[in-house]
């Protein structure tokens, strides 16, 4: 089984690595789908890394503020996995 981990984005730079670790490191993950939905804080940059270093990880960008619900709709309609599982910016598993 593998699972698409959709995680907005939104202003949670302090919080993005433990949290995208987190999903990398759990054996279910087929993809971890990052949807920035207009971070200020340097967020977007951190996700362009982690995007560029990690073949597991694609990017998305929203166009002005959706909100969490907003970004995992997009997190949603991209998903290439039978399953999902959401995971804020700010958690970690």
């Amino acid at each position: 089984m593998k699972v698409s981990i959709i995680i907005p984005v939104y202003n949670a730079a302090p919080f993005l690595d433990k949290c995208v670790v987190s999903a990398l490191n759990q054996q279910q993950t087929g993809e971890v789908l990052l949807i920035d939905d207009g971070s200020t804080d340097g967020s977007w940059e951190i996700c362009l890394n982690w995007s560029q270093k990690n073949n597991q990880i694609r990017l998305f960008k929203n166009d002005g503020i959706k909100g969490a619900g907003g970004a995992r709709n997009v997190g949603i309609r991209n998903a290439n996995c039978d399953y999902v599982a959401f995971l804020d910016a700010g958690d970690y598993y």
